[in-house]
């Protein structure tokens, strides 16, 4: 007789995870109170975090009985960390002139909560959003660091385009627009960089466009010894006429479309499909941590569900990514060079893609379209297909 897959009633998670109820992605899988554990089984104490940072309070709320129970191996920790990628390792650091304490990485110092109540590294699962981690543990593995904690991959703002992928079929689109690029949300300085640079291009009516207030912010990996600080004014001095335009784009903001941003989130209530169908092509401005690493949300997976093309204003690398899952992408269409430059000369380079598609007239467009059909069809019927739900419960269950 097989052991069965099963997991706490006594769920913990932070107040993001709960807002966005991704206790749902294991609702499938058996729930057992804790005097009912038994070892023969495999279970699982789960654990939901946006971050893994300042965790204290959140982990101190684990009953004693369960820290026994993970001791003796009967309940295992699961960290659900699956809608942002962090940089738990740090890699970045031994390319700097300065002593590496390995000690003090976030893995290290998150893990200590339960190795220091002697639960066992090996016994510990992550599941995260991305597959970052495994070029730096390959890493770690040549500086002599053993990584012992199970990791699996699991997007959870794929999950949700996967519903939308698979409730919808690609149309002829009706063009009203060039592009879209919504960026109402949380202020980051290449969405700002973005929507300025498609403004001083008079580019703004050719495309489905949202903008939040101006707002200066520092964005940086946090560490005193560490010079990395860029400000939302040092971002924008790189682009032309910021001096003397800033105060008249700062005027024209915020820029509203329909008010439904992250709307992504309101499950059976969510459709975007007219934004897709009303333009021609998606301007993705993901979120750009300061954090290494590629991180691929809803704003670029929400364009493969839809069935449309897209142009990422992203972390650098990030098509590369897509290609390494079997996603396609434009560049007999357009010159995808972009994705490897800096942000600001990457934001330069997209509008300059958009400029040359607003010059072409509505046949050609349409015409752009249906050769891109084989493509749009490809990354959407891929995406549907997408077996990150199965393989989680098969890896969990595998222990």
């Amino acid at each position: 007789m097989g052991k069965n897959l099963k997991i706490l009633d006594f769920i913990i998670q932070d107040d993001a995870s709960a807002l966005l109820s991704l206790s749902h992605i294991l609702q499938e899988v058996e729930k057992v109170k804790i005097e009912d554990v038994q070892p023969t089984d495999v279970n699982y104490l789960a654990v939901f975090l946006r971050q893994p940072y300042r965790v204290e309070e959140l982990l101190d709320t684990i009953p004693h009985a369960v820290y026994t129970l993970m001791q003796q191996g009967s309940v295992r920790p699961l960290i659900m960390m699956t809608t942002e990628q962090w940089d738990l390792f740090e890699t970045f650091k031994w390319n700097l002139d300065r002593e590496v304490n390995f000690n003090e990485s976030p893995y290290k110092d998150f893990i200590k909560y339960f190795t220091m109540r002697d639960v066992p590294e090996e016994n510990i699962t992550w599941v995260l959003p991305d597959h970052n981690h495994v070029k730096q543990i390959e890493f770690l593995k040549d500086k002599g660091y053993d990584i012992k904690c199970k990791f699996i991959q699991f997007n959870s703002m794929a999950q949700l385009m996967i519903d939308v992928a698979n409730s919808y079929e690609i149309k002829n689109k009706s063009i009203s627009k060039y592009y879209s690029c919504l960026c109402k949300g949380r202020p980051r300085h290449n969405r700002f960089g973005m929507i300025y640079d498609l403004w001083q291009n008079d580019l703004l009516d050719k495309g489905n466009v949202s903008c939040e207030p101006y707002k200066e912010q520092t964005q940086t990996k946090g560490f005193d010894w560490l010079n990395d600080i860029v400000t939302t004014k040092d971002f924008m001095s790189n682009f032309s006429n910021w001096d003397i335009k800033q105060s008249e784009f700062k005027n024209i903001l915020p820029i509203e479309y329909d008010g439904k941003q992250n709307d992504h989130w309101n499950g059976l209530e969510y459709n975007e499909a007219n934004i897709f169908e009303s333009a021609f092509v998606w301007i993705a401005c993901e979120t750009m941590k300061e954090q290494d690493g590629i991180f691929i949300t809803e704003k670029t997976w929400k364009a493969i569900a839809y069935g449309s093309p897209f142009i990422i204003n992203g972390d650098s690398g990030s098509l590369d990514y897509l290609h390494s899952m079997g996603y396609k992408t434009f560049a007999d269409y357009w010159d995808e060079s972009y994705d490897k430059a800096n942000s600001t000369d990457k934001i330069k380079m997209i509008t300059g893609i958009i400029k040359d598609l607003c010059s072409k007239d509505t046949n050609t467009i349409n015409q752009m379209c249906k050769d891109m059909l084989p493509i749009l069809k490809h990354n959407q019927d891929l995406l549907r297909n997408n077996r990150q739900h199965q393989n989680l419960i098969e890896e969990l269950h595998n222990g």
